[in-house]
């Protein structure tokens, strides 16, 4: 009877997680391939509405499971998730975006031009204007929210994926360096390929949602949680 109880259980986990991911691989692919981009809101109700499912599924096949295959079972879901993750995480930061260019005028000078009103090399000055705004009541809570607190959750489920994925980089000096470097390298690519725009109080804010997220893994309660549910080593 148990056996039984345990085949469901994992059968009916693995449809939900499979069914689950395939549709969210759709979705995204639906929405790259006619012209459209991820936002904040879109993002948010996929997680609502097909990431919570993909996490129950995740929980009934674990249980069906024996105990010895539980944690390699996981790691591979782990890393189907991290890349949809990375997948959203592209759309969200490249995807939408016209390179900045004017008529009449050579590549060089566009350039130049699109370094001058686009780029930020004053750490907080945006950040400071965001929260000025806020209090004037000047512009869009939106866009406030989006720049701010968008920033910072951007990179917290990587903070969270890598070690997990890989258990050596739960240690900080090592995570720490290859956040760095993930988040300086999509900047420099904003830059090159005048995608959106290159901004040092993006890379404050990433950079510290992620060591907020990576300092949560490590309270004991939670990575005690994590272990029980086989998420980390």
């Amino acid at each position: 009877m148990k056996m039984m109880k345990n085949k469901v259980c994992f059968i009916l986990g693995l449809l939900i997680v499979l069914g689950g991911i395939g549709f969210w691989l759709f979705l995204l692919a639906c929405t790259l391939l006619f012209g459209g981009m991820l936002d904040w809101e879109l993002v948010l109700h996929q997680i609502l509405l097909i990431g919570l499912p993909i996490l129950g599924g995740i929980v009934l096949l674990v249980l069906g499971l024996r105990e010895e295959y539980r944690r390699k079972v996981v790691l591979v879901l782990e890393c189907g998730v991290f890349l949809v993750y990375v997948l959203m995480l592209s759309s969200l930061l490249f995807g939408g975006y016209r390179t900045f260019a004017f008529e009449n005028s050579g590549w060089r000078q566009d350039w130049w031009e699109y370094l001058r009103f686009s780029a930020n090399l004053i750490p907080f000055r945006s950040i400071g204007e965001y929260i000025r705004n806020f209090i004037d009541h000047s512009m869009n809570y939106d866009i406030i929210f989006q720049n701010l607190f968008g920033n910072l959750i951007l990179f917290m489920p990587m903070a969270v994926f890598l070690p997990c994925i890989f258990h050596g980089m739960y240690k900080f000096r090592y995570l720490a360096p290859v956040m760095a470097g993930v988040i300086i390298l999509v900047e420099v690519v904003q830059l090159v390929f005048r995608l959106g725009a290159m901004d040092v109080d993006d890379f404050i804010l990433n950079f510290s949602g992620a060591m907020l997220a990576f300092g949560l893994i490590h309270i004991p309660a939670v990575k005690r949680l994590m272990q029980k549910c086989y998420l980390m080593e």
